[in-house]
């Protein structure tokens, strides 16, 4: 059951089942009140908003909650005797005869009355008669026995207290046909009550007992909007379940009722399981619109993706539809009458005389109540991404529209809602612990944007919003409880982040989030950093924020102190934050470049960061190509050999333009003649010629004597470095040369191989080396320790020279055997080691690996067969030399 309630300023409140989340959670994370009977459940909630406490109605019982969900007290209201046909209305009993049957009460009908002061508590037991308990004195309980539901539990109720005529407060009730037989005590489907003597003020809709059993009617909201009072009912429309909208004028409530079809339509499916529905404002053309928000499924047990709506309805529109068919059955068009309510229909009676307008709300009941048949259709749906969406809520956040939409796994959706134009709705997710709140009946929402979420056996408080998950102002402002703290800074709640000397400085608009649209420069060199101003470009400045300062960070913290900011405006509808660090460059540590952030305060306080800024050192760079790569403005000193910035070029030797190299095309660099390859191979007991091409060798590299160096990266070696003069030819072109360099290296242990980098060096000490762009390395090795048996020896590259002889592999210069087997030949003597598995099906398809040494270089080398029979190879299993595989 769901109902509704007016504050006190008349604005319409709602409280829906509903149920969503974003993300699961343990329960213990959230507070919650657990229902523990088997036997019980929970049905519907009441909020006390002038105590903030909360009445949970129960089977048999009511709760009084604490805003914590904490009992505070508790009330017994069932069972009792004298239920449903059991007897008359006053025969009501806790205490049963002998022989009689107890039946419980289902408390579905939970209001609490402000101006009463009272808690209204009805359930379908003793013919549907209600309780009124005390607010003030809780053990002031009184049995007011007048029927105001249908009696037993196969019904569905709706109620809410509003305003009637001469805006008296009053009680509206819609209540389903009952399962339970003959009435014992009548009651009307629509009816209008004292809400403190429950009397009945007005019957809408006479009960027919001859249709009880062919009708099923299920009223599933109400709701009342300024002069009109609105039921949603769902029942069956010839074969059809389908949704509609029932209106009474509070005024002449008994002569106004008109029934619309509702439907909800999207992507050319109709949604015709009509869920819930909330009342909420909209902003438009700088106007505020009143709405319905609707949650429609394809069907009742519908559930899975693309399987809910969100459907919005102007009530200006909707009430436009009704006020076309109160004309049109004036005019003689259309039917009186409804088939569940009345004993026939019959055509609206034509009155000319009665002037229909969009207030009307007259006393003539000639023509009432109207069954229409013109379809309210939605102005705007939108698919919710949710299983099966059961309910919907919304409130009002920093002039924001946000809706709360439950599903039946547990999960809640919450949407910022501006305008039904918007093609699409963005939503986010509120997390719930979904373990227990499957699904979600009712939502309420307290002044503090929490959640009281109430299922069959819990309700649980969680927050609306969780601000920590964004980590910038423009993430932050997109969820409306939520705004950036200058003072922090971070995503906070307004309530966790005071004003500072009078001034806000929580921002929750994305116009009142800084906005920085450029830095200049984005690089910064230490040379110049002491007289260099670091300008920042921001949009969205506030003007108190005129007096600033800025702060350094590097990825370790702040660098520096604050230092003084100017601000200005500019033409271009900027504001400009321009400040200098006059102190000293922070230390680079060999690195050419430092990552830092500079960060804008307001009086002290972090306020927002800007663009990244990067702090480079051109001497830190020590190769000429990335030098004059870089996106740092570095220039190569080539008879330095060193990297610098383009101001600084004082202390840099310079005889003419090409000792300046600003593209790395014109960097001295080596490669390997006519190849792209980055490793040789070297045997450790034999000579092997280099081949370089040396590309921009200039007159002053080859003052002293250019040489061919060995650096071994990893040491134990009997030596680490080795250099041979390098023998250079005449130009191949103008800017490249032949380097020829020999080495012979030996290394003591028994080790396959050893690693070295090969480099061409000049200078008095040989102390600078050409680029070697393809990082040209040389592989000393020795070949029995590469590979102890033929296969493995066969499969080295030709450039390592191995062969098999003499049952080793050796390097071919020490092979004096002629018989030897080199890799254009197939090793000799295959040996199978071992095989699994060892049996297998005769029906085969078995997989069979083999496992031996000298097995092919390729599988197509191979043939198999098991018992005489063909086994096919599996090439993609294939390892050469080592294992083989098939089937």
């Amino acid at each position: 059951m769901k109902f509704g309630h007016l504050n006190t300023f008349g604005t319409l409140f709602i409280t829906f089942v509903i149920t969503q989340q974003l993300y699961a959670s343990d329960v213990d994370e959230f507070p919650c009140f657990h229902e523990l009977l088997d036997s019980s459940s929970l049905h519907t909630v009441a909020f006390d908003e002038t105590r903030n406490v909360y009445y949970v109605g129960a089977v048999d019982k009511i709760y009084q909650l604490s805003h914590d969900l904490k009992i505070l007290n508790s009330w017994q209201t069932g069972p009792v005797c004298g239920a449903g046909g059991a007897g008359p209305c006053e025969n009501c009993s806790d205490v049963c005869p002998q022989n009689g049957e107890p039946v419980s009460c289902i408390n579905e009908l939970l209001l609490v009355d402000s101006a009463a002061r009272s808690l209204i508590a009805c359930c379908g037991v003793c013919n549907g008669s209600c309780q009124s308990f005390s607010l003030n004195d809780v053990s002031q309980t009184s049995r007011v026995d007048i029927p105001v539901l249908s009696s037993g539990t196969a019904h569905s109720s709706v109620g809410f207290i509003g305003r009637g005529q001469n805006e008296a407060s009053v009680l509206y009730v819609g209540n389903s046909h009952s399962q339970n037989g003959d009435y014992l005590c009548d009651v009307p489907l629509i009816s209008v009550r004292n809400p403190q003597s429950l009397q009945l003020l007005a019957s809408i809709i006479d009960r027919r007992q001859d249709v009880q059993n062919v009708f099923s009617i299920e009223f599933v909201t109400a709701f009342q909007h300024l002069k009109y009072v609105y039921f949603f009912i769902r029942r069956r429309l010839s074969a059809e379940l389908a949704t509609f909208l029932l209106r009474i004028c509070k005024d002449q409530p008994r002569s106004t009722l008109v029934e619309l079809p509702l439907t909800c339509n999207h992507g050319g499916s109709n949604f015709a399981y009509f869920r819930d529905a909330v009342v909420a404002s909209y902003s438009s053309d700088g106007s505020m619109v009143d709405a319905i928000y609707a949650v429609f499924t394809r069907d009742s047990s519908s559930s899975g993706a693309d399987n809910s709506v969100l459907c919005i309805y102007p009530i200006g529109d909707v009430n436009r539809v009704f006020q076309t068919a109160i004309q049109n059955c004036f005019s003689g068009n259309g039917v009186r009458g409804l088939s569940y309510a009345t004993r026939d229909t019959r055509l609206c009676i034509r009155m000319n005389d009665v002037e229909v307008d969009a207030e009307y709300c007259g006393d003539i009941e000639s023509n009432s109540p109207i069954e229409g048949n013109i379809t309210i259709q939605p102005l705007q749906a939108f698919p919710l991404p949710i299983s099966a969406a059961t309910s919907v809520s919304s409130s009002e956040v920093n002039g924001l529209l946000v809706l709360y939409i439950g599903g039946s796994d547990g999960r809640l959706l919450k949407a910022t809602f501006s305008s039904p134009r918007n093609e699409q709705l963005p939503f986010d997710w509120v997390a719930t612990p979904t373990k227990v709140l499957r699904p979600i009946k009712t939502i309420t929402v307290d002044a503090l944007d929490n959640l009281y979420l109430l299922t069959d056996k819990h309700l649980c408080r969680v927050p609306a919003y969780d601000c920590s998950k964004a980590h910038s102002c423009d993430q932050c402002v997109r969820d409306p409880h939520c705004g950036w703290c200058m003072t922090r800074p971070s995503c906070t709640h307004k309530s966790q982040c005071p004003p500072v000397n009078s001034m806000d400085v929580w921002l929750y608009r994305l116009d009142q989030c800084p906005l920085v649209t450029m830095t200049d420069p984005v690089m910064l060199s230490v040379n110049l950093f002491k007289e260099t101003p670091m300008v920042v470009y921001v949009k969205h400045m506030p003007e108190h924020a005129l007096s600033t300062s800025c702060l350094l960070k590097g990825e370790r913290g702040y660098i520096s102190d604050a230092f003084v900011a100017n601000v200005s405006w500019s033409d271009g509808g900027h504001w400009l934050v321009s400040c200098t660090p006059h102190f000293s460059p922070p230390q680079m540590n060999g690195s050419a470049l430092m990552n830092l952030t500079l960060v804008v305060s307001l009086s002290g306080l972090q306020w927002f960061r800007a663009a990244p800024v990067i702090a480079f050192n051109c001497s830190q760079i020590n190769h000429c190509t990335e030098c004059a790569e870089s996106s740092f403005p570095c220039v190569w000193c080539s008879r330095n050999h060193s990297c610098r910035h383009r101001s600084q070029l004082d202390d840099c030797s310079v005889a003419n333009e090409e000792d300046l190299v600003n593209q790395s095309s014109m960097c001295p660099r080596i490669q390997l003649v006519n190849s792209n390859r980055s490793l040789l191979a070297v045997d450790s007991k034999h000579e092997r010629i280099f081949h370089l091409t040396v590309f921009n060798i200039m007159p002053f590299h080859r003052t002293g004597e250019l040489r061919c160096r060995l650096m071994s990266a990893r040491g134990n070696f009997s030596y680490t470095e080795a250099t041979v003069q390098a023998q250079v030819d005449d130009d191949v072109d103008h800017s490249r040369h032949s380097v020829q360099c020999s080495f012979k290296m030996e290394y003591l242990g028994e080790v396959a191989s050893k690693l070295f980098r090969l480099d061409l060096v000049w200078g008095l000490n040989s102390e600078y080396a050409f680029d070697n762009p393809f990082s040209l390395k040389v592989e000393v090795y020795k070949c029995h320790l590469k590979a102890s048996n033929c296969g493995r020896c066969l499969l080295l590259g030709e450039e390592y020279g191995c062969l098999w002889c003499m049952d080793t592999c050796i390097h071919h210069k020490d092979c004096a055997y002629p018989a030897f087997v080199d890799q254009h030949a197939m090793c000799p003597n295959p040996e199978i080691i071992s095989f699994s598995p060892l049996g297998g099906p005769v029906g085969g398809l078995t997989t069979l690996t083999i496992n031996g040494i000298n097995l092919g270089k390729a599988a197509s080398d191979l043939t198999i067969r098991v018992a005489n029979q063909p086994c096919a190879i599996l090439n993609e299993n294939y390892l050469p030399s080592e294992r083989k595989s098939g089937n």
